[in-house]
């Protein structure tokens, strides 16, 4: 009797990206009602938005900050030039953080403005489509979500994806880049979770949409587990 070969599992399809974005959604809900004050109040209270203050120009010099698109293009040429996946790999992440930038049309359509680190005071206001289509394109004192954590979140993910064994080191450096904003008062607690639902959510978006680029296969990094050889 001729031995049957059993059929080949079919993949599921991955939905860590969908429990990632609702958790930090549901952070977001908890952290508006929870943590938002307390954190401002205590950030103001001990100086640490001060001091924040003193070391924002890590932040302005922007290619070693990994909030700012310039460090994410750093990044993709060193993806494109030294990781297997080469431009597919370096398309994925400029393209999640393309989409991030939707941030600014969130922040008009919330209109949250950031909390005042002079005093500490949080905002809990929201005021739709501030200041109409002017209010869109010139943007002032808006909060939520943060662009900055948006975009180190989608570059973590990616990056997580193509370089899994180094994982843990660039969800720090997102985490890094939310605490700085956060520390510094320029954002409330709830703004820097829905940007990291926001940057899961570009992360997954760009990966479909490399998965449907004409003769390719989704980029899939290094092997976490390396195969014995026989």
């Amino acid at each position: 009797m001729t031995p049957t070969t059993p059929p080949t599992p079919t993949p599921r399809p991955q939905r860590g990206w969908l429990l990632a974005s609702a958790i930090f959604a549901l952070l977001t809900v908890f952290a508006y009602f929870t943590l938002d004050a307390r954190v401002a109040h205590w950030v103001h209270d001990h100086r640490l938005d001060a001091l924040m203050k003193k070391w924002v120009w890590v932040r302005k010099l922007r290619v070693i900050w990994p909030g700012h698109f310039l460090c994410t293009l750093v990044i993709a040429a060193c993806i494109a030039t030294l990781h297997r996946t080469g431009l597919r790999g370096a398309l994925q992440l400029l393209l999640a953080g393309v989409i991030t930038a939707s941030n600014s049309i969130l922040k008009w359509i919330a209109g949250r403005s950031r909390p005042n680190w002079k005093t500490g005071q949080p905002s809990f206001d929201f005021t739709p489509f501030r200041g109409g289509i002017k209010g869109l394109i010139f943007q002032e004192n808006l909060a939520f979500p943060s662009g900055d954590v948006a975009l180190a979140v989608s570059s973590a993910a990616v990056l997580g994806h193509l370089l899994p064994r180094w994982r843990l080191a660039w969800w720090l450096m997102a985490a890094v880049v939310a605490f700085q904003r956060v520390a510094e008062n320029a954002h409330h607690v709830s703004d820097a979770f829905a940007a990291a639902a926001l940057g899961v959510v570009a992360f997954h978006c760009a990966r479909l949409a490399c998965k449907l680029l004409p003769d390719s296969r989704e980029p899939r990094g290094f092997d976490v587990i390396a195969t014995p050889r026989s």
